[in-house]
């Protein structure tokens, strides 16, 4: 798999992942389940949505559904650095797709 700077999405992921990890705790009154609630977030959200968006973004008629949930939901961490490597392996396959010319380049604002 090629990962061209996706470093900086793992530096900055572990950046971030504390202050939101710690602002997210105060959601709840008990220590275990603020924990376990947590984790269940950034697999659900991180990990499938992230997928699910992707997956929006192939097919021309739900593109638009997919271009638009992907910004919301990137001020969760898990979120932002799942799919900023989905996009990097895959910006040719949906250069491809979407019938652009040229990928995206791995830093640019709308790949990662």
């Amino acid at each position: 798999v090629d990962l061209p700077d996706a470093w900086v999405l793992f530096l900055l992921f572990a950046v971030s992942i504390h202050p939101f990890t710690y602002a997210t705790s105060f959601w709840f009154k008990k220590e275990n389940l603020a924990q376990t609630m947590t984790i269940l977030m950034h697999v659900f959200i991180g990990g499938f949505l992230a997928i699910a968006v992707l997956v929006l973004q192939a097919f021309k008629d739900t593109r638009d559904i997919g271009n638009a949930l992907k910004w919301p939901c990137k001020i969760i961490p898990s979120y932002s650095v799942i799919f900023g490597v989905l996009q990097i392996t895959t910006r040719e396959i949906l250069a491809r797709a979407t019938g652009m010319e040229t990928p995206y380049t791995p830093l640019s604002f709308d790949c990662a």
